[in-house]
């Protein structure tokens, strides 16, 4: 690493009233909402920026999904000696907090005056200047990475943007505006990119698959019988209620958050009490989410010391390989559910509308929003015997079109993009 850049998170002044903000890029003044601007505290803080000597590649990071998905190609450029930038916000900073390639971004003033955001404009305008980097790759989450990636491009950096989970909703404003800044779209699966394709017919898009998903399969299809919890291998015996279910099943819920969630987690705390004392129930809470939200209904609804919230540090992959069976509203860890054969329920109203969700649009999951159908669609799958997760995975894979060795697969194109970048590198 050559150059650092430093600037302060403080140094706005906000004496000046007739400043005008600098719009994001590809905006007219008043055409970008409020609701673009990440909705976070403003941290004081001063950002060091270091600054490759060889450009390299800069990541857009915002979501647990995106971060934890992109770790091995991470990992495997740092292996071939790629310089790289993790550009953070959101759930990101914290999950790669301390990390030596890490810079976590001031957030920008929602709030502020036309200066404010002037000035938080301007450095973020600095920063994409100074970094130079070969390609930048996003997620594609965050109105804020969508603001950045537009800054890059207006540097003359390719940016690639990849969709970690296995929806689309080419409906929303945040969609239409990375269809307007990328020069690539990355997806998981061949059935979004067949969608991605009938939508933006003029936009390059790569199936790449999914690292995590790659590294669930690899972890639990070599796991030995002997380490899987025992009531993910006895078949369950029920002749048609859950009193008779032996061993009593494991139920695992998903968490998440936005809209919709509440109803959707309200349908898993009354099947929860439908079958209190039957059943086990546990919650894995979404990285980004503190569970108020979730020990709000369980107090509301007497489910305390029925339903048990894990622990933050407590691996959602650990509880999943453990459970019975999987409830969620929308959680891409289907996907790994899926993987390994285990009943796996959607619950409450969508994120995104049904055609675009790649299990539900290939028949892999259903919906269900009235706890009685919840309940005895449930059962109805405890019952059956366990699934060979070896031939799940590969049916998923299948009706998916999910490949393997995914990580493999980006990092080789991120070095081949950053081999053929002939621009000059230095410090502006």
């Amino acid at each position: 690493m050559g150059t650092t850049l430093c600037f302060s998170t403080t140094a706005i002044n906000t004496t000046a009233t007739n400043t005008t903000a600098i719009p994001p890029s590809g905006c007219q003044r008043g055409a970008w909402p409020n609701s673009a601007w990440p909705k976070s505290a403003n941290r004081q803080t001063t950002v060091s920026v270091p600054v490759a000597e060889s450009s390299g590649v800069a990541f857009l990071l915002h979501d647990a999904g995106e971060t934890e998905a992109l770790r091995p190609v991470i990992a495997r450029l740092a292996q071939a000696h790629v310089p790289y930038t993790l550009l953070t916000t959101g759930t990101a900073s914290r999950l790669l907090a301390g990390h030596p390639h890490q810079v976590s971004l001031p957030d920008a003033p929602v709030a502020g005056t036309p200066t404010q955001q002037a000035a938080w404009w301007q450095q973020m305008t600095t920063l994409c200047q100074r970094l130079h980097p070969a390609v930048v790759m996003t997620g594609v989450v965050s109105p804020f990475q969508q603001l950045l990636s537009g800054l890059f491009r207006r540097q003359g950096a390719p940016v690639v943007g990849y969709t970690d989970g296995y929806t689309l909703n080419p409906t929303t404003e945040l969609f239409q505006r990375f269809a307007k800044t990328l020069s690539a779209w990355w997806v998981p699966t061949a059935v979004q990119a067949a969608w991605l394709r009938q939508c933006l017919p003029q936009m390059p898009v790569a199936v790449v698959g999914q690292p995590t998903a790659d590294r669930w399969e690899r972890q639990n299809l070599s796991a030995s019988p002997a380490t899987t919890d025992a009531a993910t291998q006895t078949p369950l015996t029920a002749p048609s209620t859950p009193q008779t279910l032996q061993p009593p099943p494991r139920l695992l819920w998903v968490g998440g958050y936005g809209a919709g969630y509440e109803e959707a987690f309200g349908l898993f705390c009354s099947l929860a009490r439908q079958w209190a004392g039957r059943a086990q129930f546990q919650v894995a809470l979404h990285p980004s989410q503190d569970g108020a939200v979730e020990r709000q209904w369980i107090d509301r609804m007497g489910l305390t010391g029925l339903v048990e919230i894990l622990p933050k540090h407590q691996p959602t992959e650990r509880a999943l390989a453990q459970a019975s069976a999987v409830l969620t509203q929308d959680s891409s860890m289907v996907v790994q559910g899926l993987m390994l054969g285990k009943p796996v329920l959607l619950t409450g109203p969508p994120v995104n509308p049904t055609q675009w969700n790649a299990p539900v649009a290939q028949g892999l999951l259903s919906r269900y929003t009235k706890v009685e159908t919840l309940a005895a669609e449930l059962l109805q799958q405890l019952r059956q015997p366990p699934a060979d997760p070896s031939e799940a995975s590969r049916q998923v894979r299948n009706q998916l079109g999910l490949p393997n060795h995914s990580a493999l697969r980006m990092a080789e194109q991120l070095q081949q993009h950053c081999a053929e970048s002939t621009k000059p590198v230095y410090a502006r």
